[in-house]
């Protein structure tokens, strides 16, 4: 009897031991690094209160994207230390992660006035402030930033397309060219320069960057767009309702007004020609 009992409890351990395993087997596995930034992150000692603690734990947090746990890490760590450039300038990219742009502006303002020579602070609350549609007081920034040496050439990109929203084509224009000096194969940037040559009036010009935008991306319905506007100016009628029709087809909604109103009008002149020409030819045959 005894041993039927013991038996019985072996088979059970056995059967537990296999099922343990096979359970522990499916488990999902973090990844390598993942395991290791949570370990590291546990393990930080924050009962001694320390802003070295919070700040640390608040970059591993980051680095998983937990931003809203960043941020507390950051607001702990602030309540402990002086005031320190790199905590508000690190919450601050925290808020932007989070799209609270107003809340990072504060931030990397607090960071600027403990550093007013730091180009990337200006930078990053330029960039807040073109999320905002404050343009005027991006432009000041990214210019503020260029001055301290940044070297991030976006920081051109993202002034011309500032200067582009309050119609300063000609400022556009220069910081276009200086990024496409950098980075010629962005079609973005081609097509923008092709519509500030279109503002200012140089159309030969404008027709050339959006030739190149439409080469490095042909789906980009806009310059199809614009470049049969340029084209019309040169009275290419029939150029210009092909790229209009082609903008159309490309989901360019906006290109059936100007097709209704440009291209009906050469379709209209396209038979008044054929029956001048009929009649000539009827004069002709009656004169003969």
């Amino acid at each position: 009897m005894n041993s039927d009992i013991l038996y019985i409890i072996s088979a059970l351990i056995i059967f537990a031991f296999f099922a343990f395993k096979i359970i522990k087997s499916k488990r999902k596995k973090l990844p390598y690094r993942t395991r290791k930034i949570l370990e590291q992150s546990l393990n930080i000692e924050l009962e001694k209160g320390s802003e070295e603690d919070f700040t640390s734990r608040a970059k591993e947090r980051e680095k998983l994207k937990d931003y809203k746990g960043a941020l507390e890490d950051y607001d702990n760590a602030l309540k402990i230390s002086s005031p320190d450039y790199e905590i508000f300038f690190r919450r601050g990219i925290a808020k932007t992660k989070l799209n609270d742009f107003k809340g990072a502006i504060l931030d990397f303002t607090s960071a600027i006035n403990l550093n007013m020579n730091e180009a990337s602070a200006y930078y990053a609350r330029g960039l807040c402030y073109s999320h905002l549609k404050l343009y005027e007081e991006a432009i000041s920034d990214y210019t503020k930033a260029l001055e301290r040496g940044l070297k991030e050439v976006l920081a051109f990109y993202h002034r011309a397309r500032s200067y582009v929203e309050i119609n300063l084509y000609a400022e556009a224009k220069k910081d276009f060219q200086n990024y496409l000096n950098h980075k010629p194969d962005s079609s973005e940037a081609n097509y923008y320069l092709g519509f500030c040559e279109y503002n200012l009036g140089n159309y030969q010009e404008s027709i050339k960057k959006f030739d190149k935008c439409i080469v490095l991306n042909p789906n980009h319905e806009t310059a199809y767009f614009y470049r049969g506007m340029c084209k019309k100016e040169f009275n290419d009628i029939e150029g210009c309702c092909k790229d209009l029709d082609l903008a159309l087809k490309k989901g360019y909604l906006l290109a059936y007004h100007y097709i209704k109103q440009f291209c009906k009008e050469q379709k209209n002149q396209t038979i008044s020609e054929i029956a001048s020409s009929t009649e000539s030819l009827t004069d002709k045959t009656r004169s003969s």
